[in-house]
């Protein structure tokens, strides 16, 4: 079909679970605390009847999952401890990751590589603990989260199979 498949490497890509964490655990907690579960200032679909769901959201607190719960906590105490520095330093290194993807995009067409680092887990037990809830979830993220946050969903890929068409 014409493709010629080559493998390549993103260094910046082992580095963004690590550029990720204040972006999600501080955004979400800033949509989820502060945002009763919208974000402001954006062009986005707002969806009023989700907004009317998640409105007074800290009256259920109790229907969060384990993971959510410990993310709000976790950005509360990020926010009120450093601001929003780490925050922003992240947002800035993340330009720097969507950089490099970019850089091997403009030879590719397409990067190619799992969506999940593993093969199926098992899902947590009833009495699972609140750590095995947590770890289930974020082990997850890392070949994805990278895409999250510099917007290049329609290529979750590095250091695997690159496509490029002739």
């Amino acid at each position: 079909m014409g493709a010629t498949v080559d493998e390549v490497s993103i260094p910046w890509y082992a580095l963004g679970p690590a550029i990720w964490v204040p972006i999600g655990v501080e955004g979400l907690t800033q949509t989820m605390m502060w945002g009763d579960g919208y974000g402001v200032s954006r062009q986005d679909l707002y969806v009023t009847s989700l907004m009317d769901f998640h409105h007074r959201w800290r009256e259920r607190a109790d229907e969060m999952s384990e993971t959510t719960k410990l993310m709000t906590v976790l950005g509360t105490h990020m926010r009120n401890t450093y601001g929003g520095r780490y925050y922003g330093k992240a947002m800035n290194l993340s330009r720097q990751l969507k950089a490099a993807y970019d850089a091997v995009l403009a030879d590719y067409d397409l990067l190619l590589l799992p969506t999940v680092p593993m093969k199926a887990t098992p899902l947590p037990g009833p009495g699972a603990s609140r750590a095995e809830y947590v770890q289930r979830a974020l082990e997850m993220i890392v070949n994805t989260c990278p895409f999250d946050i510099t917007r290049r969903w329609r290529c979750p890929a590095v250091c695997a199979t690159a496509c490029r068409s002739r």
